[in-house]
């Protein structure tokens, strides 16, 4: 065979091998662009030491750099129970992987959502604010940091990562004679009269009242997780007695009081002084459904809303319309509650005369409830 044959031949393998292997190379993900990087984070406040009911305000800071800048972003943590607005920096007593406390009230464990207060979204200054009691007494360090890209991805949430800078930052606060709060045992909610919610407020050492303390009071599964924020139940003041109150209306399986609670509408559920937890007896509780027609009576074979309520107040609860035929009652319509415990039926009136309705909330948590019966006369 000819020189350049055996050439060309001896090639051909090689051409073949490029040719199969391009497009795998052509398939290669681009590198991801660079992450953020954080430097000088600082953790600082006005005093250092805490008596009693005072507070102070603890900074947070750290100063991030992306080209591609840095973003809000909506973080999702504790099994989609809490959330906020990051950039955020984790910060707490203890270790880096859970907090330490001088008091099991308090609570040393914040999620703080940064703003920029310098440079541009490429390289900037960021800082939050949390505020703190005597009971938040340690000392504070950084344990993480969630941005955009600075964040791990898990089942059902998302959750703060550490990186060397956030090691060196640290803030030492001394306290003393912090209150302790305490719930009296609630009583079963009823619909017709507001529940009472009190308890009492004292110093930890001194047992002096802690007065002029305000508190927030809170249900709607406040109790779930260290980070769910719940829903406001009211606000009470401590008296001169060491003593608190305030009312609701509605029915929760727990309460929750708080102190010194984040001010910033962005800020992290999470962010208070101290918490106490009690529990409801809700064994007892007896629900009602309300009901009542538009109109008392109609033409035979038209149309009547009937509209009511549902206690305690909750979405998706099931309600049936029946009407009275005989001994028995049918049923003759269905709808479920929105979010304020609220529906609407509709009622047909299927010949002339007296016809007797009422309205069954089906079992769910609690047992089923009747409506007292009404009636529309058919014309």
């Amino acid at each position: 065979m000819p020189r350049h044959l055996h050439r060309l031949v001896a090639a051909l393998p090689i051409a073949l091998a490029l040719a199969v292997t391009a497009p795998a190379a052509a398939a290669t993900p681009a590198p991801s662009a660079p992450a953020t990087t954080v430097s000088d984070v600082r953790l600082s406040a006005p005093v250092t030491r805490l008596v009693g009911t005072a507070t102070t305000t603890l900074t947070v800071e750290a100063h991030l750099s992306n080209p591609g800048g840095v973003h809000p972003v909506r973080a999702v943590f504790n099994d989609g129970n809490g959330a906020a607005t990051c950039p955020c920096l984790v910060v707490r007593t203890g270790t880096s992987q859970s907090a330490r406390a001088v008091d099991p009230q308090a609570g040393n464990d914040r999620t703080v959502p940064l703003e920029l207060v310098g440079g541009t979204p490429e390289d900037g200054l960021w800082r939050g604010t949390t505020t703190l009691g005597a009971v938040n007494a340690g000392i504070w360090r950084v344990s993480g940091i969630f941005t955009e890209d600075l964040h791990a991805e898990n089942l059902f949430d998302q959750s703060p990562v550490t990186v060397p800078a956030l090691e060196a930052a640290a803030f030492n606060l001394r306290g003393a004679d912090w209150p302790r709060i305490a719930i009296a045992a609630v009583p079963t909610p009823r619909a017709d009269r507001p529940t009472v919610i009190s308890g009492t407020a004292r110093l930890s050492r001194t047992g002096h009242a802690a007065t002029g303390l305000r508190l927030a009071v809170y249900g709607g599964g406040c109790e779930m997780a260290a980070l769910s924020e719940g829903a406001l139940l009211g606000k009470a003041v401590v008296g001169r007695d060491g003593r608190w109150r305030t009312t609701t209306t509605t029915a929760d399986t727990a309460v929750c009081v708080r102190y010194a609670e984040a001010a910033v509408p962005t800020a992290a559920p999470g962010s208070w002084a101290a918490q106490v937890v009690r529990t409801v007896d809700l064994s007892k509780l007896r629900r009602t459904v309300t009901a009542a027609p538009v109109a008392a009576s109609a033409e035979a074979g038209t149309d009547v809303r009937v509209r009511g309520r549902i206690w305690p107040r909750a979405s998706g609860g099931d309600v049936r319309l029946q009407r009275r035929v005989g001994r028995t009652w049918r049923q003759v319509g269905q709808a479920y509650t929105g979010t304020t415990g609220t529906y609407t039926l509709v009622a047909t009136p299927p010949a002339r005369g007296a016809n007797s309705y009422r309205v069954l909330l089906r079992r769910g948590a609690f047992g089923a409830a009747y409506s007292k019966s009404f009636t529309i006369t058919g014309r």
